[in-house]
């Protein structure tokens, strides 16, 4: 992964996040201890996310990568 991303342990009912243009999906990662929500983001959001109940997820957890990535807005490209 880049070092522009980073990801997130997503709080539990989390749902898409974005910012400016982009959103980004919570994605399923099945680890020996059960299944864990991560949410890839670019890092200059992690402070704001981590008030919004987000952590950075363990270096171990730092490889996986979503299974799609953030999806431009429509609204921006239409314009």
């Amino acid at each position: 992964m880049a070092s522009d991303w980073v990801n997130l342990i997503t709080p539990q009912g989390g749902t898409m996040v974005g910012h400016g243009e982009e959103t980004f999906f919570p994605f399923q990662v099945a680890t020996a201890a059960g299944v864990v929500w991560l949410t890839q983001v670019r890092t200059y959001m992690v402070p704001h996310l981590s008030k919004a109940g987000y952590s950075v997820a363990s270096d171990e957890l730092q490889s996986c990568v979503p299974p799609r990535g953030p999806i431009r807005s429509l609204t921006n490209l239409m314009g």
